[in-house]
């Protein structure tokens, strides 16, 4: 398992554009023995979250009848992912609902070939939600480490459509920049965003207060800003949190 974790982020490090980052994304989904997958970054609503996937490989079939019968509102899986912020691992064979549209849907999921898998919800801009779905056509259980692996790659999917520019009301310029700050300096910036002064954060990170100036200036001047205020205002648009 460690050695396909390796191999899927080294691919999706490596993603150039949506094509590339999509086959990565499908090659490690399929080495997890969940073939389908679909990936959401800071969608508003439920049927942005599906409809207007930024990655996905479900079948259009599955997608069409999905608006058709309007199928947001009783999908039980969004619902848990709005709810949770722990990986989900789901089968529908052991899923049943009293109420009728509830359990039609599962039986939509079932015609869909749709029948166990894994959720993991990932952090989003407020809002929105984002998170990357794998699924089986068996319901077979997942291997030792696959929902580790799942999570650690839905990270790193989502991190890198910010980077390419695929995900709406993220600057992928920004974040670019945002990636170049040194760890002492995400923290330093976290620390700002929460209103403490260069000597408040020297006296937390027990550091010299010099020292968190010298790296307030990089931090303006690597994104290319003039105030602290600027500087924050740029990692919380673009979701960005380096204790998260």
């Amino acid at each position: 398992m460690l050695k396909r974790l390796v191999d899927i982020t080294d691919a999706i490090y490596l993603a150039t554009d949506r094509a590339s980052l999509f086959r990565a994304v499908e090659d490690g989904s399929c080495s997890l023995g969940c073939p389908e997958f679909l990936l959401f970054c800071h969608k508003p609503s439920k049927q942005e979250m599906i409809l207007n996937a930024t990655l996905t490989n479900f079948h259009r079939s599955f997608l069409s009848d999905y608006e058709r019968y309007e199928w947001a509102e009783d999908d039980f899986m969004l619902d848990l992912v709005l709810q949770t912020k722990q990986p989900l691992v789901w089968d529908t064979a052991q899923l049943r609902y009293e109420d009728m549209r509830k359990q039609s849907y599962i039986d939509f999921m079932h015609a869909s070939r749709l029948f166990s898998g894994v959720v993991v919800p990932l952090q989003s801009r407020p809002g929105t939600a984002s998170a990357l779905a794998i699924s089986s056509a068996t319901n077979r259980s997942l291997e030792a480490g696959a929902v580790e692996a799942a999570t650690i790659m839905a990270y790193a999917a989502m991190a890198k459509a910010e980077v390419l520019g695929l995900c709406n009301g993220v600057s992928a310029d920004a974040v670019k920049a945002l990636l170049t700050l040194s760890p002492i300096q995400q923290e330093i910036l976290s620390w700002i965003g929460e209103g403490k002064s260069n000597m408040d954060i020297a006296t937390i990170m027990e550091i010299n207060e010099r020292t968190v100036r010298y790296h307030v200036t990089e931090i303006l001047r690597k994104l290319g800003v003039a105030t602290r205020a600027q500087a924050v205002a740029i990692r919380l648009s673009n979701h960005f949190d380096p204790k998260a």
